[in-house]
């Protein structure tokens, strides 16, 4: 259950009082049923998330700085979460090296991850166990933080299928000099149009040079030259979908017609017949090519 606590007191000492309530006898000696707490003290807006325990739910908000108290006697009980499947973690203050009280929880069955980095260190302890990850969205704070600490997750995630890349514009060339031999999807095309990042000519010449691109089955991204588009998709050999803006698009869904696109005309005066291109029918901006392979 999601909460919203009165601005006008303490918020350590109303999790507490609501914590108390479930401190009576019909909860803890006739039923045994224990209830757990979460919350940010640093948030703003004073939400937090009350549950019963052990967690029992699919999916799991995590954020750097969490408090949590429980109503169980025995601290270090029902901290297994092994029922969540997709996790989601934040870090908001962007400051890994703060002191903050780390989530005690265990997720050992993690296959959809949406991560903030740089993430604390401490975080490390709930999430040892990443082999049965199969996708993750990333979100990335600054240009200059160590890919060091990527590289490290990507060292543990086995089976990892799926890449999604958030805050592009503060993605550095240096992302593409990680390895991750089991990634087949990359999706680096921001969700607003105004907030993609077009890779130059000098960046996909780095690009057709890169692992993470050049293992590619599925790549969404956005690019600033046309030619580029052809460049990359030949040098990936095993691309099987391929989703792009290009900055030189000018096609507008108002005044242009749909059987006479000047974009993909040039594009298919310059591919084979086994790419399939058509424009995206929510967001028209974004061009499709299905590529057919024997």
């Amino acid at each position: 259950m999601n909460l919203n606590f009165p601005y006008n007191k303490n918020l350590n000492q109303q999790a507490e009082e609501l914590l108390n309530t479930f401190r009576t006898s019909f909860w803890l000696v006739e039923h045994q049923w224990f209830v757990r707490c979460d919350w940010d003290p640093f948030n703003i807006f004073y939400t937090g998330m009350l549950y019963t325990l052990p967690y029992n739910f699919g999916d799991c908000f995590y954020f750097d700085a969490v408090s949590s108290k429980s109503t169980c006697p025995v601290d270090t009980e029902y901290w297994s979460y092994d029922r969540v499947t997709t996790l989601s973690h934040k870090n908001p203050e962007n400051d890994s090296s703060k002191d903050s009280i780390i989530f005690s929880a265990r997720f050992s069955k993690i296959r959809h991850l949406k991560i903030t980095f740089p993430f604390n260190e401490k975080f490390w302890s709930c999430i040892s166990a990443l082999n049965r990850l199969q996708s993750v969205n990333i979100t990335l704070l600054s240009t200059d933080f160590a890919y060091s600490q990527l590289q490290d997750f990507l060292n543990q995630t086995l089976h990892l299928y799926s890449v999604k890349l958030a805050h592009l514009k503060n993605l550095s060339m240096q992302f593409f000099t990680v390895t991750s031999p089991s990634i087949r999807k990359l999706n680096l095309i921001a969700k607003s149009k105004s907030s993609i990042r077009y890779f130059t000519r000098n960046e996909c010449s780095v690009l057709v040079h890169a692992s993470l691109i050049l293992q590619c089955e599925v790549l969404l991204i956005g690019i600033k030259e046309r030619s580029d588009i052809i460049e990359l998709m030949n040098a990936i050999p095993n691309l099987r979908s391929f989703v792009c803006h290009c900055n030189d698009d000018e096609y507008n869904v108002w005044s242009s017609s749909s059987t006479n696109d000047e974009f993909i005309e040039w594009l298919q005066n310059r591919l084979s017949s086994k790419y399939l291109i058509s424009r995206d029918e929510k967001h028209p901006y974004l061009l499709r090519f299905w590529i057919y392979r024997k």
